[in-house]
């Protein structure tokens, strides 16, 4: 790995790391949680509809995936919403493109359904592409060690993934 491409990652974990809600920054809750990250790649990977594993990062990481953004809830309402966003560099046909998300979910439970929009920018110089994929209101299985795609744009490598947990305990 060149030292450009060890910066990038670093800059990328970083900003995921800063936008991530803590145990701290939140009340542990009993009852429902659930889990989003996204993960992207240069492209040429294909992304698994699910992932099997408690900590999606080692098992994406492992395959080539490198994560973008991740968000947890402390407890899950009926109609909740979340709002996350990320942007980074990235490196994409040997040069540094601007790589940005933005997703709106609405959280339903009984059963625990997510649904909502990402919106998606890569932009470098003078050129620069947007998509928005749709998340239809799908149930999320409860399950502590398996992750399900809820979206993937393969066009820009990027795909989303939901677990949820029901416990007396925040995990992280």
């Amino acid at each position: 790995m060149n030292i450009r491409n060890k910066y990038l990652k670093i800059i990328a974990f970083t900003s995921t790391v800063l936008l991530t809600p803590t145990a701290g920054s939140t009340a542990a809750n009993s009852g429902e949680h659930a889990m989003f990250q996204i993960f992207f790649n240069e492209g040429t990977k294909i992304f698994p509809n699910t992932v099997e594993g408690k900590h999606i990062e080692e098992a994406m990481r492992s395959q080539g995936f490198d994560i973008m953004l991740s968000t947890q809830s402390a407890g899950l309402h009926n109609g909740d919403v979340w709002s996350v966003q990320n942007n980074t560099l990235r490196h994409l046909d040997n040069k540094l493109v601007d790589f940005g998300i933005g997703c709106n979910l609405v959280m339903k439970i009984e059963p625990v359904k997510a649904g909502g929009v990402c919106h998606i920018y890569m932009g470098e110089h003078d050129k620069e592409s947007t998509q928005s994929m749709y998340i239809v209101q799908s149930p999320i299985i409860q399950s502590e060690t398996t992750w399900y795609k809820v979206f993937e744009d393969s066009q820009h490598g990027i795909a989303g993934y939901m677990t949820h947990e029901v416990s007396d305990l925040f995990h992280q």
